[in-house]
């Protein structure tokens, strides 16, 4: 505790602070320093000041007087704020509760809060008793850090005391004694205490869904450890709730186990919140390939064509075996589940078996789409009335058309499309939506699944968009900047139609308002594969420079022109004398 200025002048201007929208707050004061008897209600907790004050009641140099006036206060919280729940263990040791004592009753209190309602069980995954005991063990973990941070020494004594002789808490409460023994395996690594824990675990007959949450942050440290974990995550579909359970779990008390996370910084918090976190702990704990793809395309919550299918298509080429064992984790569930993920990623990989004439499974295209379609209905009917799919396709088509990427129907329909040339359904269904959607819509969803799922090149794909969607060259140009290798394909084998699209100003007009889309496309003309074949590219240039807004896209065109100023001075100095505001900028 800084002591700059003595405690009681901080404890007083902390309470000050805290009460200062109070229109009582003197009735307060004079409660907690024993001048009253009588003590207001208290409708607020102001956190930041409330935890900081608190930590002044541990502090050898607060005199008891203080003390007792934060104690008071402490009470007061447990009842106005807290209506009496007793799980804020600090409050509890501030009112002179005994240690021990207070962990107990707050486990099992946690354990109470964490009991879940078996109803909702089929509807979200993670709602279920693998939930609790995970939350059950983080909250504590949690908490342990806390009295680290406030009681330190007389915390480390009690878990000395623990450790050394447990026979005592393991008669009381060995559910506690089993996570505090957790705790220090995480924090101290001590092998001796993992045998200990493994031996409770055996005599107790520790349930799946308890051992689950008790050795999953320590997976990395013992084999036996590993072996039993993924023995339990093996069975029916545990692997699926367990990785819907520890997303935003390990966050709470990640600074507890944070070796498990790869890159993980005091200095940056942000790392918590990424999509990274859950992968990087099933590396370090040498998890399967395919748990780890699955906990990818799991936490994502992309739409249902983007990267995460490429790396699927890319699995399913080069590794097959960890395909088809990712496959097998989620075909349990077969669409039977509303649980979006899972729902797509079956979807998904099946057709890009199907799509390869690979019938391993006996996959039933029938019963996915109808599934889908049935999935879709579901989604939609929450924001819009509508009967059947059959409404989908036509009453609501405006609706869709205009909010194509708005809700779960979305991913729904994505995954009915990539069945286009698989169920005959799939394909009439494609058909008609492709008919109602916008270009972008037809290139994006079309180059995609032709892509994807089939291995089409880009001009196969091309040719089919132009002659069959109608699509102009220009707008697959404009909706495809970012793949390089496919937008330099599609030139090399255009060129005429490519000088012709660059001069068009409708074409200008629409790449500017893409910045970095301008600044690719000008960069594929320019690169050694294409700067011979399109012999206008610095005409398109200066037009740019011309028309564009925005300063980056000017600064890349003065730049290439400079680059190139030998080759088309003559060129500057013409368009300088028709004062050409791109010439001024070059000269």
């Amino acid at each position: 505790m800084e002591n700059n200025i003595n405690n009681e002048k901080q404890i007083r201007n902390k309470f000050e602070r805290i009460f200062q929208y109070k229109n009582n707050k003197n009735a307060f004061l004079d409660y907690f320093y024993g001048r009253t008897d009588n003590c207001p209600t208290l409708r607020n907790d102001y956190s930041c000041d409330t935890e900081e004050i608190f930590k002044f009641y541990f502090d050898k140099n607060t005199s008891e007087k203080d003390k007792k006036a934060i104690s008071r206060y402490a009470a007061a919280v447990i009842k106005d704020i807290y209506k009496g729940d007793t799980a804020n263990i600090i409050l509890r040791l501030c009112i002179g509760e005994d240690l021990e004592k207070v962990l107990i009753e707050s486990y099992n209190n946690t354990f109470e809060r964490h009991i879940h309602d078996t109803k909702y069980d089929k509807i979200c995954l993670n709602n279920n008793d693998g939930l609790k005991y995970i939350q059950i063990q983080v909250d504590n973990f949690y908490m342990f850090l806390e009295l680290e941070n406030y009681i330190s020494k007389d915390f480390n004594q009690y878990l000395e005391k623990v450790k050394n002789n447990n026979e005592i808490l393991l008669y009381k409460e060995p559910h506690l004694l089993l996570t505090i023994l957790v705790y220090l395996i995480n924090r101290d690594d001590d092998k001796i205490l993992i045998k200990q824990l493994l031996n409770y675990i055996d005599s107790l007959k520790i349930n799946d869904a308890e051992t689950t949450s008790l050795l999953f942050t320590i997976a990395d440290k013992d084999e036996e450890v590993y072996k039993r974990l993924i023995n339990i995550l093996n069975k029916d579909n545990n692997i699926i709730y367990f990785l819907a359970n520890i997303e935003l779990e390990m966050r709470k008390a990640g600074k507890l186990y944070k070796r498990l996370f790869k890159g993980y910084l005091e200095a940056k918090q942000y790392y918590y919140y990424t999509n990274k976190l859950i992968p990087a702990y099933l590396e370090t704990c040498s998890f399967p390939k395919e748990y780890i793809l699955l906990s990818t395309i799991l936490n994502n919550n992309a739409l249902f064509i983007s990267g995460l299918i490429f790396e699927a298509k890319e699995l399913y080429d080069e590794d097959k075996e960890t395909f088809y064992k990712l496959y097998e984790i989620i075909k349990k569930l077969k669409l039977e589940h509303s649980y979006l993920e899972y729902n797509i990623l079956y979807a998904m990989l099946s057709s890009i078996m199907l799509t390869s004439s690979d019938n391993k499974y006996n996959i039933d295209s029938d019963y996915i789409v109808a599934k889908l379609k049935e999935k879709c209905v579901e989604s939609l009917e929450l924001i819009i009335p509508i009967k059947s799919f059959d409404d989908i396709i036509s009453k609501s088509i405006k609706y869709i058309k205009e909010n194509r990427y708005d809700n779960h129907y979305s991913h729904y329909l994505s995954a009915i499309m990539s069945f286009d040339g698989i169920n005959v359904e799939a394909s009439e269904i494609t058909a008609k939506l492709l008919r109602y959607y916008g270009i972008n819509g037809k290139i994006y969803i079309y180059t995609s699944i032709q892509k994807i799922f089939y291995d089409r090149d880009i001009l196969s794909i091309k040719e089919k968009l132009v002659n069959d969607k109608k699509v102009p060259l220009k707008d697959i140009y404009l909706s495809l900047l970012e793949l390089k290798d496919d937008i330099i394909t599609l030139i090399k084998n255009n060129v005429e139609e490519t000088k012709s699209i660059i001069e068009d100003k409708s074409f200008i007009t629409s790449i500017i308002a893409n910045i970095q889309g301008t600044i690719s496309f000008i960069d594929y003309i320019f690169s050694d594969e294409l700067k011979d074949l399109i012999d206008n590219k610095f005409d398109f240039v200066f037009k740019v420079l011309d028309t564009a807004k925005s300063k980056k896209v000017k600064n890349h065109c003065v730049s290439v022109i400079n680059n190139n100023g030998s080759i088309i001075r003559s060129e500057i100095e013409k368009l300088a004398n028709e004062g050409k505001e791109s010439s001024k900028n070059s000269l």
